[in-house]
């Protein structure tokens, strides 16, 4: 059994773009651990899919959780301060969105996908990872 220190505490409340122990342990007694990444702007939408893509430079061994968010930025105007969960919750309503993340180890990238009927330009895309290490 592991004991959680009031650091891992700390860590697992708090976000970085450096890797960060999380105080947690996955099924087969790894570590986690989590780094979150800027994934860029969400570029003007035109029709259909959207695809931002950023090199994943984790050696992993297990991929445990993805999420993320879609955050209004500097040049967000007042009608374009709206908030997306990554991935999209269960749809309720009218929904005009689907939002989901990939992580495609043969080439090492992240790939945040959106599909949307609506115009999500001037909003700044993150996601955190949440992973094992293979010699960990």
């Amino acid at each position: 059994m592991h004991s959680v220190s009031s650091n891992a505490v700390a860590v697992a409340n708090s976000y970085s773009t450096t890797e960060q122990f999380t105080g947690r342990y996955w099924i087969d007694g790894k570590k986690i651990y989590k780094k979150t990444y800027y994934m860029g702007t969400v570029p003007s939408w035109t029709s259909g899919s959207v695809f931002l893509r950023i090199p994943f430079d984790v050696d992993f061994e297990t991929i445990v959780e993805m999420k993320g968010m879609i955050v209004p930025n500097s040049s967000s105007t007042a009608a374009q301060v709206e908030y997306y969960s990554i991935p999209k919750p269960p749809k309720v309503g009218q929904s005009s969105y689907n939002v989901s993340l990939k992580i495609k180890p043969y080439n090492d990238v992240l790939n945040l996908e959106l599909e949307t009927n609506s115009e999500l330009n001037n909003k700044d895309a993150y996601a955190t990872v949440y992973y094992t290490k293979v010699n960990n």
